[in-house]
């Protein structure tokens, strides 16, 4: 790797770029964050979206749902795999609008610091393995009124 060692932080990383497709309706890219709270060893994954342009988080607020999906592969320069027909590894639909009140506070601090973060419905190996997520392609799109919106898509690698 470039540039001096930094201490890891056993997290996982995605940056997510716009998706050519004329879907796409950003051109700001973002990041993606999963772990897992060392304080409950079988807890659920978390993933952290953060936000650079305040436009983009915007779009996420709005939304019903995001819809995050993790390819059995990382190769981007490809079309949807099989033409969208093959299964991902993962694939979550993320309500983001049945927050608790707790949850809305916490909304209310995130927005200052342009983040979402949800609590995925299972937990996701964080690693290399046949079912980890590392060098996976991730693929992000958002509910929204009568159609899914693709937000980006990048591969997840060590943070």
């Amino acid at each position: 790797m470039c540039g001096p060692p930094r201490p890891s932080t056993g997290n996982l990383i995605a940056i997510l770029f716009p998706s050519p497709a004329k879907s796409s309706s950003t051109s700001s890219s973002y990041s993606l964050t999963f772990s897992h709270d060392p304080r409950t060893p079988d807890g659920p994954t978390r993933a952290i979206f953060r936000f650079p342009d305040p436009k983009v988080r915007e779009i996420f607020s709005a939304a019903r749902g995001v819809d995050l999906r993790i390819e059995k592969y990382g190769d981007l320069t490809a079309s949807v795999a099989g033409g969208g027909c093959e299964a991902p590894l993962y694939w979550f639909r993320v309500s983001l609008s049945s927050l608790s009140l707790r949850g809305r506070e916490l909304e209310q601090q995130q927005q200052q610091q342009q983040q979402i973060e949800v609590v995925l419905p299972e937990r996701l190996e964080l690693g290399v393995s046949g079912t980890g997520i590392v060098g996976r392609e991730v693929r992000v799109a958002v509910e929204g009124v009568d159609a899914l919106v693709e937000m980006g898509r990048g591969v997840v690698g060590f943070d």
